[in-house]
């Protein structure tokens, strides 16, 4: 098991700022690869890596690897959003308060939309009942 000794409250704010594609650590001396997370700020998942330091590396242990490949792939290959956000958990770097206002505003976003779907079922639906012309 990892423990988190909390971080940085400067690269917290650098990241939730940046919204970048990928951020990697290296001061927890463990490999560590979360799921990806959403971003407030940005349509695309965040990829978080966290590596060993280098001399860990002839301890041998999974847990102490520190070189990690990757492959980027660039924002401007046109990889759907969409793709990129499947199985993303939330973003690790909100406060409370912060994810709380994500959580509302999502609520109001989903509300809103069941809302205009609705009034457009009964505008169609009055407009059948009324063979197409609509009636005070």
């Amino acid at each position: 098991q990892i423990k988190y000794s909390g971080g940085s409250a400067e690269v917290a704010g650098l990241v939730k700022t940046l919204a970048p594609r990928y951020h990697f650590a290296g001061t927890e001396n463990v490999f560590f690869q979360r799921p990806p997370y959403r971003n407030v700020s940005e349509p695309h998942a965040t990829r978080f890596v966290g590596v060993a330091t280098v001399a860990a590396g002839k301890e041998k242990a999974k847990d102490k690897k520190w070189l990690y490949a990757m492959n980027i792939t660039p924002a401007s290959a046109g990889k759907t959003e969409e793709a990129s956000l499947a199985n993303t958990t939330e973003n690790p770097f909100l406060t409370a308060q912060e994810a709380k206002c994500v959580s509302d505003a999502k609520a109001k976003e989903k509300a809103k939309a069941e809302e205009a779907l609705l009034k457009q079922q009964l505008e169609s639906e009055m407009a059948d009942d009324s063979g197409g012309a609509i009636s005070a």
